[in-house]
């Protein structure tokens, strides 16, 4: 799965982005794409707070606000590829920010077929990435929605569990099929058995509560711990 965001301060321009990105991925691609829109800069925003995957962005810097909801954007998402939506009226000096780091740019006005040669080049570039991914800072699932890259720092924990493994992000679960000892061989050391059905995301840790053999992690999301691991989890405390 490939995830797509879009925010533009004028809304009519969000059904033909949708639509071109709809048709351009039909045809270079045998991914599910999840598309995101908004014309809100609000509603982006809690959008955002739900942490979700996105692969790649068309965003638009000339709405009052949006650079700086970029910047915090782009802090999260460093490998997103994102397209710029601007106008003449502002200065690239604006945009053109080693903080923002765009690969692509598209000025008003534009034709939809100045668009959809953008949108194009930048799937092409996110598809040819994906074919090498960066192993030490995503997971990679492969199933029948494709290839789904999952940064490690948006993992909260995996789960065994109905014979099925299972990776938490804040809003949803990803299941997939594997083992837990083959998944703990190949995560990075952030990630630590801490009970026979779970593997843990480390940097998300808030507090270990030993004798209710319970972690609690960010957002108020929890995992069991077992007698056996409490040794490796004291240092925690």
């Amino acid at each position: 799965m490939v995830s797509m965001l879009t925010y533009t301060g004028n809304a009519d321009e969000i059904p033909v982005i949708r639509e071109l990105a709809k048709n351009l991925a039909a045809h270079l691609s045998e991914d599910r794409w999840e598309l995101s829109s908004f014309s809100s800069l609000k509603e982006l925003q809690c959008f955002m707070e739900r942490q979700p995957l996105i692969d790649m962005a068309c965003y638009d810097v000339t709405v009052e606000g949006s650079l700086t909801c970029l910047g915090q954007i782009r802090n999260r998402y460093k490998d997103m590829l994102l397209m710029l939506i601007a106008d003449r009226t502002l200065s690239p000096m604006e945009y053109v920010r080693p903080d923002i780091l765009a690969s692509g740019l598209i000025l008003r006005p534009f034709t939809r077929e100045m668009l959809q040669e953008k949108l194009k080049n930048m799937m092409l570039e996110h598809l040819a990435k994906a074919e090498k991914p960066n192993v030490e800072e995503a997971f990679v699932l492969s199933g029948k929605e494709g290839k789904t890259r999952v940064p490690y720092r948006q993992i909260y924990y995996f789960e065994a569990r109905n014979k099925k493994l299972y990776l938490r992000l804040l809003d949803r679960e990803m299941a997939f099929y594997g083992t837990m000892e083959e998944l703990e061989e190949k995560l990075p050391e952030v990630f630590l058995r801490c009970h026979r059905s779970f593997l843990v995301n480390c940097s998300h840790i808030e507090r270990i509560l030993l004798s209710q053999n319970e972690i609690v992690l960010s957002h108020g999301i929890s995992v069991p711990l077992s007698r056996s691991y409490k040794p490796y989890f004291r240092e925690f405390r």
